[in-house]
């Protein structure tokens, strides 16, 4: 009987590993050849301009984005904020920003509970709902005696896996550059990292987290040169290695431990 029960165990496991949505960060086993923005949270250091947006995935055009003013580089220099972009399936995207004393909120969707701050039902007449399957996410201090620091990255959806890799926790500056995790290295004065799931991120409810930190002078001028972004993408890829069976292979591999229990009784 004891063969019994480790036969069906490890059918249910497998069985189990088959629902899991797989998820692969900063992975050498993916390959990516194509991608496409579908959404993207975005901190600067601007003087004078606005430091938080959310724009539909064609970057802050006019129509395109919300946005919010934090304050300027003398404020925003040295300081840190705790991040977190998340995402409720059928309704839209979150971009929170706080610095432990205030909390500013920018959000694109419809809601079920309307999230506090400023809100867009559309982007320049685009609503969320497009598919996507990664995130991008890209630090930035490319200007001179600048810097970004960045850590306590997190993913955070149920019913997903993490098969392969983990977040970097560090800081960039314009002569240091980034690993790339794309079969290139990054420019100098970048560091962008992947992830990526082999399941349609639009349908789940998930939330990204960070804690980061920018330091810059305080004049004008430069402002995307010192940032953080988390970039919503559908990519094209390969990966490396064997997916997972699928149902039919299930089926067989459960009969097969059955026909080996009876033979051991």
């Amino acid at each position: 009987m004891h063969a019994s029960i480790t036969g069906l165990a490890a059918v249910a496991a497998l069985a189990g590993a088959a629902h899991a949505a797989n998820v692969y960060i900063n992975s050498s086993q993916v390959n990516i050849s194509s991608e496409f923005a579908v959404a993207q949270a975005k901190y600067r250091l601007s003087q004078g301009n606005f430091d938080q947006s959310l724009d539909n995935g064609t970057g802050t055009n006019p129509g395109a984005f919300i946005q919010t003013n934090l304050g300027n580089n003398s404020f925003l220099s040295g300081l840190t904020y705790n991040i977190t972009l998340e995402h409720r399936a059928g309704q839209g995207f979150i971009f929170t920003m706080n610095d432990g004393s205030t909390t500013s909120v920018l959000s694109w969707g419809t809601f079920a509970s309307t999230p506090a701050g400023a809100t867009a039902t559309t982007l320049n007449n685009v609503a969320p709902g497009s598919s996507f399957n990664g995130l991008l996410i890209e630090a930035r201090a490319s200007r001179a005696n600048s810097s970004f620091a960045f850590s306590n990255m997190s993913f955070t959806a149920a019913g997903t896996t993490v098969v392969d890799g983990a977040f970097d926790a560090g800081s960039i500056t314009p002569t240091t550059q980034g690993p790339g995790y794309s079969g290139l290295s990054d420019p100098l004065g970048f560091y962008t990292q992947k992830l990526i799931s082999d399941t349609d991120l639009s349908t789940l409810n998930w939330t990204f987290s960070a804690t980061v930190t920018g330091s810059r002078d305080a004049s004008a001028g430069g402002d995307e040169t010192v940032r953080f972004v988390v970039g919503a993408k559908n990519y094209t890829y390969t990966t490396t290695v064997a997916p997972l069976p699928g149902p039919a292979a299930l089926g067989i591999a459960g009969l097969g431990a059955l026909a080996a229990v009876r033979r051991r009784r």
